[in-house]
């Protein structure tokens, strides 16, 4: 039986390479954006625990205005920090959604190509076996004149 072989193999194989880096890529940028939500967590934590020992500090007979004023000036550089991870998760959110696209046009172009193949393959397969059994009938024929 003759070997199969597919023309398109070349371009199929160009087509997994960019589904893989695709892939590769959502990966990377979904990695990135839960690095950005664990630093919120982390600055949100913070600045729960310095707002609570601001309430504390003002609890009491005697007030330290110099220590408050020191923790709300860090209170107000928390809440940039977090105003900027939110820019930066929003700009990760539409990278995300355009790898999401990309990634699905990618193995779409890899589908399309599997399955002109696995056509291609049952059409040589019947081939085949349609010559075989043609080559089979001419010998039985020679031998049986």
């Amino acid at each position: 039986m003759k070997k199969f072989r597919y023309q398109l193999d070349p371009l199929l194989n160009y087509r997994e390479s960019r589904r893989d880096i695709c892939r590769q890529v959502l990966a990377q940028v979904l990695a990135a954006d839960a690095e950005q939500l664990q630093h919120k967590n982390e600055i949100q934590q913070q600045y729960q625990a310095i707002e609570q020992e601001v309430k504390q500090m003002g609890v009491g007979g005697r007030v330290e205005i110099d220590r408050i004023s020191a923790r709300r000036f860090h209170l107000g550089q928390l809440k940039t920090q977090i105003r900027v991870i939110d820019e930066n998760r929003r700009l990760l959110e539409e990278k995300i959604k355009h790898c999401r696209q990309a990634l699905v046009e990618a193995d779409q172009d890899v589908k399309v190509l599997e399955k002109i193949k696995s056509r291609k393959l049952t059409e040589h397969t019947k081939t085949q076996i349609h010559q075989e059994n043609l080559e089979r009938e001419e010998t039985w024929r020679a031998t049986h004149r």
